[in-house]
């Protein structure tokens, strides 16, 4: 966790909007200010396809996080792979990406056909 002045930073408390076609911009803004790679259309729609799982982090009014999966099929189930996770600098170290992957986690934990959550780093 970040410090300030020496004390860590508070967890702040987001609100998890699912990413959809009205806001999937606001994720697509929100990696190009991440992230130096700029990803194809498919992330996103794939992004969309997920459902609960791929979200917006919202702190006050502000987007300051956001995570893309994808549901993928498997043997005996599904899988979910997270693609991007990714928070704004200025909000990094207050538990906003650890919030938006225990929410993917859980997510994935209440469907019995989830056999495994994955990403590559």
């Amino acid at each position: 966790m970040a410090a300030v002045d020496g004390q860590p930073a508070a967890v702040l408390d987001v609100s998890l909007d699912p990413v959809h076609d009205r806001n999937v911009n606001q994720l697509r803004t929100l990696n190009r200010c991440i992230f130096p790679v700029r990803y194809q259309d498919k992330v996103y729609a794939d992004a969309m396809t997920a459902g609960e799982f791929s979200s917006l982090a919202h702190y006050t009014d502000i987007v300051v996080g956001g995570i893309a999966c994808r549901c993928e099929k498997a043997s005996g189930g599904a899988r979910l792979y997270i693609m991007t996770l990714g928070v704004l600098p200025a909000y990094r170290g207050r538990g906003v990406g650890s919030q938006m992957v225990r929410n993917a986690i859980k997510l994935a934990e209440q469907d019995p056909n989830f056999l495994d959550v994955y990403l590559h780093v």
